[in-house]
C-alpha cells in the first residue's frame, strides 16, 4: 500500500481550505494550519474506511435459502467424518 495517494489528498485538501481562509479575510496562523492538516487527515481516513466498509460483500442474510434452489447435474456426494 502506497501513502502517498492519501498524503496528496492531506495536502490539497488542507491547502484548499487554507487558501479559502485566506481569500476571505481570514488567513490561518500556524496553529491553525496544524488543526486544518490535521482535520484533513481525519476526513480522508474516514472517507477511506467508510469506502471499505461499502466495498465488502454482505453476507447471505438466510445461508439455507442457496441450498434450496433447484440443482443441476448429479448431486454431490458428501464425505462422511472418520470414525
Amino acid at each position: 500500500m502506497s501513502w502517498s495517494p492519501f498524503l496528496a489528498a492531506i495536502v490539497a485538501l488542507a491547502l484548499a481550505i487554507w487558501a479559502a481562509c485566506y481569500l476571505l479575510g481570514s488567513p490561518l496562523d500556524g496553529a491553525e494550519t496544524v488543526v486544518v492538516v490535521g482535520l484533513s487527515a481525519v476526513l480522508v481516513f474516514g472517507v477511506r474506511a467508510l469506502l471499505r466498509r461499502l466495498r465488502k460483500a454482505p453476507a447471505p442474510a438466510v445461508p439455507e435459502a442457496r441450498s434450496q434452489a433447484p440443482s443441476k447435474g448429479r448431486p454431490k456426494s458428501r464425505k462422511q467424518p472418520p470414525r
